[in-house]
């Protein structure tokens, strides 16, 4: 089952997306199996973020991100990891193994493609093969209402 998925705009990313919070990482991350055996050979990255601001739903304080790959993996088109102390607004939903299963309690991005970093003044967006996507976004109106 892929995660990633190619997005026209906005829009339809935020249709898929039951979060859009900006956040701050933490140091707080960790490299566990990709699935739920723990028998996977891929690795995922948790990452525990702050939630400092909320633009769609209602988010906890913190929250746990699961991201694709570890640190020093780049997969093409999909967000970079998380760095810590750096703020992201992020296009999030629930993750499980299963679609049927149990929640985790964990969100991913959207898509694997909804994160934009802070960098000089403005969110760009992390994956690097989104080309329907805006590029940045305003810190004071991300959703472009």
């Amino acid at each position: 089952m892929s995660l990633v998925k190619t997005y026209d705009s906005i829009d339809e990313l935020l249709s898929e997306s039951t979060l859009v919070v900006r956040v701050q990482a933490s140091a707080d991350q960790k490299e566990v199996s990709a699935d739920s055996a723990g028998t996977d050979k891929l690795a995922s990255t948790l990452t525990t973020v702050k939630v400092l601001e909320t633009y769609v739903g209602s988010p906890d304080s913190s929250l746990t991100i699961r991201q694709s790959g570890s640190k020093g993996m780049v997969f093409d088109g999909l967000a970079e990891l998380l760095v810590p102390g750096d703020e992201y607004i992020l296009f999030l939903k629930p993750f499980s193994f299963d679609p049927k299963g149990p929640d985790t309690g964990e969100f991913i991005i959207t898509g694997e493609v909804g994160a934009y970093q802070l960098q000089e003044g403005r969110f760009k967006l992390t994956a690097k093969s989104a080309p329907n996507l805006p590029t940045s976004v305003d810190a004071d109106n991300p959703l472009g209402d």
